[in-house]
């Protein structure tokens, strides 16, 4: 819709999808030495930016596209594939973390445990 933006954390993930690609590029495309530097101040002044437009009403608060469990279940059976362990179980986390509102990007080994034969989750 006209006038309405994305939220700050939405518009950052394409950043952090940029630099992770940068990284991890079996081409190795690296960026250029200047984009980190001329990226934080436009990444300020943006947070600044969408901070006034959502205190106008003027931010869509869904911070990211729903994926239909088909596709879900076709990017795990991939990651298996491929040896992407870390990626299988970052998406096997999330979406069962869905339903409790929360995101994986804080986990850390602390929030496990072990209950019988079951993990848990704090």
């Amino acid at each position: 819709e006209k006038g309405i933006k994305y939220t700050y954390d939405h518009l950052r993930k394409y950043h952090d999808a940029v630099l992770k690609c940068s990284e991890y590029s079996p081409y190795n495309y690296a960026l250029p030495s200047t984009y980190k530097k001329e990226m934080k101040p436009y990444l300020t002044n943006l947070k600044k930016e969408l901070a006034k437009a959502k205190s106008e009403g003027k931010v869509a608060e869904q911070d990211a596209d729903p994926i239909c469990f088909s596709l879900f279940e076709q990017i795990c059976i991939w990651a298996v594939m491929s040896g992407q362990i870390f990626v299988w179980v970052f998406l096997v986390l999330q979406w069962n973390l869905m339903a409790r509102a929360s995101n994986v990007d804080s986990i850390s080994f602390s929030n496990f445990w072990s209950k019988n034969d079951t993990i848990l989750f704090k």
